[in-house]
């Protein structure tokens, strides 16, 4: 999912960065943001390139050609949906929406605002969900990567333990590293395991007991737990 933003303000570029990221993480979902200083460097993108975004923030006060004039021309480009505006002034609301905007934020925003004005978009991040593809039985099952905790080897066969219970599949663990290996949340745990750090609830460094959101743990190699406290204490969560 290509999301674009469009902002003079390098402080204010960063601000969505961060919460696009954490929205999409807790979302499970890929995405992939365009950053512009400018709205002619945007629509100058927009008319060139084959990929067109799913949503764009578009700042209202720039130099040149400003957020409501870029609007209206990426209208007449053939952008139906997925506008956000974003200033730090609320005057231009009532047209803002009236010429097709999905959205209204207004800086500076907190997250939970950010997540509000996220509503509309709830599909397209649905859509852009990760996940792996397993076979139960003779169906096809979609696994998708936040509710995946930690796969486990057993035995000729791989558990997978998710937010939904535990799903067996005859497979070697060893199967799932290439579909895993460039997931930035995902740790291969020696020849056993393969943790997933987003759904770690704590770790102990000592020990290295890795236990997850629901109580279940596994235990880290010695010679991984450095990385793992090292990973876990990048992201913000807890050890100990």
């Amino acid at each position: 999912m290509l999301i674009y933003i469009c902002d003079d303000s390098r402080a204010d570029q960063l601000r969505l960065v961060h919460n696009i990221e954490s929205y999409a993480k807790e979302k499970g979902a890929a995405v992939t943001v365009k950053l512009f200083s400018s709205a002619d460097a945007l629509l100058r993108e927009y008319e060139t390139s084959t990929e067109k975004p799913a949503v764009i923030f578009l700042d209202i006060y720039m130099d040149g050609t400003n957020g409501m004039d870029a609007a209206e021309r990426l209208i007449e480009l053939g952008m139906e949906n997925g506008l956000v505006f974003t200033t730090s002034s609320e005057i231009h609301a009532v047209k803002a929406f009236s010429i097709g905007a999905d959205g209204y934020l207004h800086m500076p925003f907190t997250h939970d605002d950010f997540v509000r004005a996220m509503k509309r978009f709830s599909r397209l991040f649905e859509e852009s969900r990760r996940y792996i593809t397993v076979m139960q039985g003779r169906e096809e099952v979609n696994i998708y990567l936040n509710t995946l905790r930690f796969a486990e080897s057993v035995g000729h066969s791989t558990v997978l333990h998710t937010s939904g219970g535990e799903v067996r599949v005859y497979l070697p663990l060893s199967s799932f590293f290439g579909q895993l290996e460039g997931e930035p949340d995902f740790l291969m745990c020696g020849r056993s395991y393969i943790a997933n750090l987003s759904t770690v609830e704590s770790f102990d460094a000592d020990s290295g007991e890795l236990t997850f959101q629901g109580g279940e743990s596994l235990i880290v190699p010695v010679r991984l737990r450095r990385s793992v406290k090292e990973q876990m204490k990048s992201a913000g969560r807890s050890e100990g």
